[in-house]
């Protein structure tokens, strides 16, 4: 940048100089017009009724040419130079701007030299602006973290790195930050495990023991007083609840289980971790046999109530199923045969038998399942009023009681 803007500098100097030298000195760069002194001016040549000769007109056209090529030059060059001092300062202005948000961010999570120095290698990099973009999530982090790890295995500073996790806010307990990695667990948090090949009823409780960089230390459920030996499975599934109602799950690779206090379980950290929802309305099992007719979104908008008129009256594509399970949120449907154009998101119209309800409900299509048996459909009631809900709460509780 500082080369070419020398380079600049010395070549307008050097046109300016140029024109200036030419133009005290008379020269004339082109040939066949001599340069006339003012004492051997005749008078009578300024005369209109003596034109000009055509090699005198062309060679003023082309001198005043020059002459405005020039200007525009000098123009461009201010031009572009001041473009680039422009450009500097605002460089220079967001990186002392960086500089201080950087600052200002370890300052406030207490962030020592020693681990400054431990994220500038993480993020490969000391400019502010690279390391704030190292820090700014904690994906980002750890694609800096899993970088690094893969070109020095061996560095001295991984243990360091744990730490200074922690120290960026990186935590499961910091609910503002996305849970994206096991590393972010902590001692004393309880996981809810299944063994691959067991039924569902067999889940168990365990402690987290420990958490390090590599690895995560788990207490091993017991059978009749002793720690249950894991190491003929390949991994475990857990789930950890978080905020309230959500809930994620991941699988963890078994690595070995240590003789020592408690028999711990080493497992491997990993990333892959998915996000549940508990449902607010547990579905009950039914068997409600049902005609259902396909919706447009057109014709849905068009008639927000009174969607019996639809079904009646209107010549609509149509499936027979049956309702399997039944919430004041949806049902799933259970079918042999489905329509070549249906898929997800797709809207159906139904008459739920013995709800007592004044109209049809509406569903949209949330997922399709295509199993041995036929296809399951979920799905997520729309536009369900207050009491249109209340009744379907109560039909649900008819059924759960056997009325």
């Amino acid at each position: 940048m500082k080369s070419f803007q020398n380079r600049l500098q010395k070549f307008g100097t050097g046109l300016v100089i140029l024109f200036c030298f030419l133009f005290l000195t008379g020269q004339d760069l082109f040939r066949g017009r001599e340069k006339v002194k003012p004492a051997e001016l005749d008078l009578e040549m300024f005369k209109f009724d003596q034109p000009q000769s055509l090699a005198t007109q062309i060679a003023e056209y082309f001198y005043y040419s020059w002459v405005f090529g020039f200007l525009l030059v000098v123009i461009a060059f201010i031009v572009i130079y001041k473009k680039f001092e422009f450009g500097k300062k605002i460089k220079s202005a967001r990186d002392q701007e960086a500089v201080f948000h950087l600052n200002s961010f370890l300052s406030k999570q207490r962030i020592s030299r020693e681990l400054r120095q431990t994220l500038e290698k993480v993020a490969g990099s000391t400019e502010p602006k690279n390391i704030l973009s190292t820090v700014e999530s904690i994906k980002n982090f750890e694609k800096k973290v899993k970088a690094f790890k893969s070109q020095n295995p061996d560095s001295g500073i991984l243990s360091q790195i744990f730490n200074l996790r922690k120290k960026l806010g990186f935590e499961f307990s910091n609910f503002s930050i996305p849970f994206a990695s096991t590393r972010m667990l902590a001692p004393s948090l309880k996981l809810q495990c299944i063994l691959p090949g067991t039924d569902k009823s067999a889940i168990f409780s365990v402690p987290i023991l420990a958490v390090e960089e590599d690895h995560i230390l788990i207490k091993p459920p017991s059978y009749k007083g002793k720690p249950v030996d894991l190491r003929k499975f390949p991994y475990i599934r857990c789930r950890i609840k978080r905020e309230g109602l959500l809930v994620y799950q991941f699988k963890l690779q078994i690595i070995d289980q240590l003789k020592s206090n408690f028999n711990p379980v080493v497992l491997k950290h990993t990333e892959k971790i998915r996000k549940l929802v508990i449902r607010e309305n547990p579905r009950i099992p039914v068997s409600i046999p049902s005609t259902f007719y396909m919706l447009s979104e057109d014709l849905f908008s068009s008639h927000s109530s009174k969607h019996q008129y639809l079904r009646l009256e209107m010549v609509l594509p149509q499936f027979k199923g049956e309702i399997t399970d039944i919430s004041a949120g949806g049902v799933k449907i259970t079918a042999t045969e489905l329509p070549t154009d249906l898929s997800e998101k797709n809207l159906l119209l139904f008459e739920l038998h013995g709800a007592e309800l004044r109209d049809d409900l509406v569903v949209r299509i949330t997922r399709i399942i295509d199993d041995e048996d036929g296809y399951q459909l979920h799905s997520q009631f729309l536009n369900i009023r207050d009491l249109v809900r209340i009744k379907i709460k109560k039909f649900i509780n008819l059924v759960q009681t056997g009325k």
